[in-house]
């Protein structure tokens, strides 16, 4: 399933840039996802986070691929006005890509591209759908922690 959507950070894009790499920003977004295992490393333009969720804190459906729970690792990268992300769900069946195009000088609209696909037969497009419709409101929070990390920055 595609998804696309647009947000306005009011800052520059490479505040903006530099605030989605941010340590800062991934622990805002594990306690706003209630994740306490997670490491976060930063390393130029780019940085990766590794989560790891107990069985008991995923979905009953998602407990039958992730009996033992789920380590995801997501990578960062950003280049010129560009900032890419790369999920890795460690074996479970699913692929998620994104991809956000940053524009503009005192404010920045990030345009937003991604790709989720659920490799479980006769129900992968349930679960699609179900998550597409949660992707606005999960945006619109992360954009309210985006916003604060900026801040914080000074940026």
């Amino acid at each position: 399933m595609d998804i696309s959507t647009t947000q306005t950070y009011n800052a520059s894009p490479s505040a903006v840039a530099q605030a989605l790499l941010s340590s800062e920003l991934a622990a805002k977004r594990a306690k706003l996802a209630r994740v306490d295992d997670y490491t976060h490393t930063v390393d130029g333009s780019k940085a990766t986070t590794v989560v790891n969720v107990p069985a008991e804190r995923l979905p009953s459906k998602a407990r039958t691929f992730a009996r033992n729970g789920a380590k995801v690792t997501i990578t960062t990268v950003a280049s010129g006005d560009s900032v890419t992300y790369t999920v890795d769900p460690h074996g479970l069946p699913a692929e998620v890509s994104a991809a956000l195009k940053l524009s503009g000088d005192a404010t920045t609209t990030a345009d937003l591209s991604a790709t989720l696909k659920v490799k479980i037969p006769l129900l992968g497009g349930k679960i699609e759908k179900r998550a597409a419709g949660m992707v606005d409101r999960l945006l619109a929070k992360d954009a309210k922690l985006v916003e604060e990390v900026i801040e914080e920055q000074g940026s």
